[in-house]
């Protein structure tokens, strides 16, 4: 029985034949476009097909993961407030002509002389 679409092709074997009929092949290739110096043919593996089913195997892990952080996400309520960066109101205090423990210059540096 020959091997079937299930075998891990052998892509060694397949080289070597493509390797082989090099000189056939390029007499046909030359003859079928007409052209007067037919280019030298090189063979080489595509990887596409393990690109895309790698690619597909990382996405649907990352659709899985997204799903489970949904399932996670159903009924949950922050641990601080609602909104923790809503504007409370001025951030400089009428009182104390602070800005958030800073002089109202900005810089909070008493010690430094002025430039």
């Amino acid at each position: 029985m020959g091997p079937t679409l299930d075998d891990e092709p052998d892509y060694d074997a397949a080289a070597a034949a493509l390797e082989r009929a090099k000189g056939t092949l390029r007499t046909r290739v030359g003859a079928g476009t007409g052209v007067r110096f037919t280019p030298t043919l090189t063979f080489t593996r595509d990887t596409t097909t393990d690109s895309v089913q790698r690619m597909d195997e990382l996405l649907a892990k990352a659709r899985a993961a997204d799903a489970d952080v949904a399932r996670v996400r159903v009924g949950a309520q922050p641990a601080g407030e609602a909104d923790p960066y809503r504007d409370s109101g001025s951030a400089v205090e009428p009182a104390s002509g602070t800005l958030n423990g800073l002089d109202a210059k900005g810089s909070g540096d008493d010690d430094r002389p002025e430039d």
